[in-house]
């Protein structure tokens, strides 16, 4: 029996991955309508092998938009950054995705797999008898093991082990979805920087269930 804390990307694919093993899970989130936070993001290799595993890459790549090149220049034109995947190995890329397309794929690889518990925020880990209470005095468990993936402002990460750092960063960030339409660098991450004060970018992030339209992520 485990217990998964958080239904974000982390969260839901933890407990994909154990169900698929057997495991009983319980995912408990402290929303009462779990949804993704952010337009875009860039799944690297790494994570493609995570998602090969857990029986989903078929359905990213079939959503996803490859991306072959990340490449960053100064607001002047000057080039800072040009890093290609081929350069590494021919056959790796990147994909970049919405993140809707990308919970709305681990949603419906949760179905029937695991119990969720919404509206349920966990505020205390009883270590020693495996049991979770959340916000309202309510007991949630036994569980054998608990993954904690409730995200930056968590409050169980300094019940778990000693935090090093643990502070807001000193900015903010404004994200949204457009239409891909005549975007030239339809396979390449595009960003442009005033020194390392300020970031605007455009990431390919393909379709998502339902919506055939190909979209970018900008982000400043």
């Amino acid at each position: 029996k485990v217990g998964v804390v958080g239904c974000g990307v982390g969260g839901m694919a933890t407990a994909v991955a154990l169900a698929r093993r057997g495991h009983e899970v319980t995912l408990l989130e402290a929303v009462d309508a779990p949804r993704p936070v952010g337009s875009g993001l860039l799944l690297q290799p790494t994570g493609l092998q995570a998602l090969w595993q857990l029986g989903l890459l078929d359905a990213v790549r079939a959503h996803g938009a490859p991306v072959k090149r990340l490449y960053g220049e100064t607001s002047g034109g000057r080039a800072v950054m040009d890093m290609r995947y081929a350069d590494l190995d021919p056959l790796l890329c990147g994909i970049g995705m919405q993140r809707g397309a990308l919970f709305a794929l681990l949603d419906a690889a949760l179905a029937a797999r695991a119990q969720l518990h919404v509206d349920t925020e966990i505020v205390e880990i009883d270590r020693d008898r495996g049991y979770l209470h959340d916000a309202r005095g309510h007991r949630h468990g036994a569980f054998d093991a608990v993954v904690v993936a409730d995200g930056s402002a968590s409050v169980l990460r300094a019940q778990v082990s000693p935090t090093r750092l643990d502070r807001p960063y000193p900015w903010g960030a404004l994200w949204c979805l457009l239409p891909e339409a005549d975007w030239p660098w339809r396979d390449e991450l595009r960003q442009r920087y005033a020194l390392a004060r300020q970031m605007a970018g455009m990431l390919p992030v393909g379709t998502a269930p339902g919506d055939p339209l190909r979209r970018l992520s900008f982000f400043w």
